[in-house]
């Protein structure tokens, strides 16, 4: 009786786990598939949990850091700023420009190099984003994907002085600007309808969306210049309260997958304790 329940069960989870994999360690049951009890699920769901936590640390830290260097480079880039660098007459592309003559050549080095670790360093936080809103984790491909498009847009702002490669300078910009301002959306959609939001970053989120229409659409130069540097200022702010909510987010996403899978080992479970194992 108890083969054949093992070969139901098996044959029940075979097209999720494979033929020898009929043990669900990670199932909420705390039994095998020959009804016995798994002594160590639990201590198998807290390593899974606290690796999953250091992964999300070690991620945030990095987005962070990202951010930190880019902010240093800026100040060095400003204060060796030959003439003197104006807030509203000067774009923060003039920093790393390199054959205007203004600009110091290491410091605009330095100021370039920093954008394309920026944009490194941001690829994987874009997927735990959603994590902070969205416990289903149903929207983590869609921040992967455009969160891998927008940062390798500052990676392309980083390599192409603007001043030289003008062209690709203003496309790798709006491939950062386009994908952040629809993730952006997004995010703000799901931090409406969830409860772990704050009233911050919520309004934080709203300010970066204003901040990049303003900047995509003002027409004089004294605007321009200067919701540019608001817009870098927001997403800064952005970036790193998000990467303070993706380190404090100790949630455990599940995939589809371990769904099918948990859902399997509970009806099985439910059979043994009626004794009814037959499928119906």
């Amino acid at each position: 009786m108890t083969a054949e329940r093992d070969g139901y069960y098996a044959r029940l989870c075979r097209s999720s786990v494979g033929d020898g994999e009929i043990i669900v360690r990670f199932a909420g049951t705390g039994y095998d598939a020959g009804g016995r009890a798994i002594r160590n699920s639990s201590r198998d769901r807290r390593i899974a949990m606290t690796r999953e936590r250091r992964f999300r640390w070690i991620v945030s830290l990095v987005a962070m850091v990202g951010v930190l260097q880019f902010l240093v480079a800026v100040g060095f880039a400003i204060a060796y700023y030959p003439g003197g660098y104006s807030f509203f007459g000067d774009f923060l592309s003039d920093l790393g420009g390199s054959s205007t003559g203004k600009a110091n050549p290491g410091v605009a080095r330095l100021f370039n190099g920093s954008i394309v670790v920026l944009g490194i360093s941001l690829v994987p936080f874009f997927a735990l984003v959603p994590s902070t809103v969205d416990s289903a984790g149903r929207s983590s491909w869609v921040f992967g994907a455009g969160g891998a498009v927008s940062s390798m847009g500052l990676v392309g702002i980083g390599l192409t002085p603007y001043d030289v490669y003008t062209m690709a300078h203003n496309t790798a910009l709006a491939m950062w600007l386009g994908p952040m301002f629809v993730l952006a959306v997004l995010y703000l959609e799901l931090a409406l309808d969830s409860r772990n939001a704050s009233a911050g970053l919520i309004a934080c989120t709203a300010g970066l969306i204003l901040a990049v229409v303003f900047y995509g659409l003002i027409g004089f130069h004294l605007g321009h210049v200067a919701m540019q540097k608001v817009t870098v200022v927001l997403s800064i702010v952005w970036f790193v309260v998000l990467a303070f909510r993706v380190m404090l987010t100790n949630i455990t996403q599940i995939s589809t997958r371990r769904q099918q899978i948990e859902r399997l080992a509970n009806l099985y479970v439910k059979r043994l304790e009626q004794g009814n194992w037959r499928r119906q």
